[in-house]
């Protein structure tokens, strides 16, 4: 079962794909040009923000929701094995929640 932020993050990315496009595009960019081998997601999505320029579609009034960025930050690395660990990052509400669900089962 997907939290209510789960639910949130895949609409926002199936309605604007564009949006991880450009993550991708600027991953690459700090990893190939600049050198960086490990950073925070925050770098990455304040960036998005500065210099985003297409128009996002989204229901809670942001254009990029800072709930959003850490499923973007686990797509990313999912999708391209040579960047685990390229971000720094924390257990969220769903895994959390799915791992006491999991210890209750099997205590």
């Amino acid at each position: 079962m997907r939290t209510q932020i789960e639910r949130d993050f895949l609409e926002f990315h199936n309605d604007n794909p564009a949006i991880y496009e450009k993550f991708a595009e600027l991953c690459f960019f700090l990893y190939t040009q600049i050198g960086i081998r490990k950073t925070g997601v925050a770098l990455v999505w304040e960036r998005m923000r500065w210099d985003f320029v297409l128009e996002t579609r989204s229901t809670d009034g942001f254009k990029l929701n800072n709930n959003h960025k850490a499923y973007y930050a686990r797509m990313f690395m999912d999708s391209h094995p040579m960047f685990k660990g390229f971000f720094n990052i924390r257990v969220t509400q769903g895994e959390r929640i799915k791992r006491e669900q999991h210890e209750e089962v099997y205590a």
